[in-house]
């Protein structure tokens, strides 16, 4: 779910574009890759590219309460800014993880990974 404005430079390139990749690593996340280089490929990243479209009116309110639900200040945020609910639909997945090349995944197997734990958990038990 994304909450963007066309005056921000991503909300303008998708008027005229519509897919999209975002880049995530691993050394984002507290406590990760601690002393391993960000560039090394056992600090991981994926890409997840597709195609950026607004909500549709029918899942509209259901968007809105998940989305609110975890950043409640994006309700006030400016009327006058226009911010539009998006949804990715994703096409592909890119992910390096280890040495030897990026592992191409199909969204379904990505989406059905079995995560033994979520990084809330990590950084509740780090603190």
């Amino acid at each position: 779910m994304f909450f963007l404005t066309s005056l921000d430079a991503t909300g303008a390139d998708i008027q005229v574009q519509k897919n999209v990749t975002l880049s995530l690593a691993e050394v984002q996340l507290p406590g990760f890759c601690v002393g391993t280089d960000p560039e090394d490929p056992t600090c991981a990243k994926v890409s997840i590219s597709g195609v950026m479209s607004p909500v549709p009116e029918e899942g509209l309110e259901e968007a809105k309460h998940l989305l609110f639900s975890r950043h409640p200040a994006m309700r006030t945020w400016p009327v006058g800014h226009h911010f539009t609910m998006y949804e990715l639909h994703v096409a592909h997945i890119r992910l390096l993880d280890f040495y030897g090349g990026a592992a191409d995944l199909e969204p379904h197997e990505y989406f059905a990974a079995n995560v033994s734990c979520s990084i809330a958990d990590d950084m509740h038990s780090a603190s």
